[in-house]
């Protein structure tokens, strides 16, 4: 009898890949993690994701400062400074763990740790320097700060399993990484809706089969 690990396990391979060939043993999480604490120069410093990096602060820094700007200019300026100069650079290394987590199995827990874990600790880090700075008192910017980093972590795994925001051997050009995002953002919206239809297509189902 197969263990319910082992079926979730399954599951998120065919999920990934749409076959039941067993996944390389380099693929598993435990070992790409262990190569990138071997290898951190290389995992994080060469593999810098500079697509990610504009792209967190092309879009942080105008909703952080829209969000701030209710402290007086000074203030709401020094906050997104702040914000886009540590998103800049921690999304790079961020991206890089991304790219190298991507196709890691389980899918389920690599899902998990990038986009729970990792953004947890990054946004506690990014909490102290705005401290450091005399910004904390940006409240709703911060908090907002908070939730947009666990939904672009989301998003970024999304599109880097379909090949987009890459940097390393399997990247695109930027400009056609651009172009692709539209669609990437819609087929990212439906996922939940698509997941509803689906269990509730399945629990009528279940109905139809009980019925005499």
């Amino acid at each position: 009898m197969t263990s319910p690990s082992k079926s979730l396990d399954g599951l998120a391979f065919r999920g990934m890949h749409g076959n039941n060939v067993p996944p390389r043993q380099d693929s598993y999480l435990v070992s790409v993690l262990a190569g990138m604490v071997r290898r951190p120069i290389s995992a994080f410093l060469l593999r810098w994701n500079w697509k990610s990096a504009i792209v967190s602060a092309a879009y942080r820094a105008p909703i952080f400062f829209a969000v701030s700007v209710r402290h007086g200019i000074r203030m709401a300026t020094a906050g997104v400074l702040v914000e886009a100069g540590f998103n800049a650079v921690g999304a790079g290394f961020y991206g890089a763990f991304l790219e190298s987590v991507r196709n890691a199995q389980p899918a389920w827990l690599a899902s998990l740790l990038a986009t729970c874990a990792v953004p947890v600790l990054t946004q506690i880090v990014l909490n102290l320097v705005h401290y450091a700075a005399g910004t904390s008192v940006l409240h709703r910017g911060i908090i907002l700060s908070i939730l947009l980093s666990a939904l672009s972590a989301a998003f970024n795994l999304y599109v880097m399993r379909r090949g987009a925001m890459l940097t390393g051997n399997d990247a695109e050009p930027f400009q056609r990484d651009l172009a692709r995002l539209p669609v990437m953002i819609g087929g990212f919206l439906m996922i939940l809706p698509r997941s509803l239809v689906r269990m509730f297509r399945k629990q009528d189902a279940g109905r139809g089969d009980k019925r005499p």
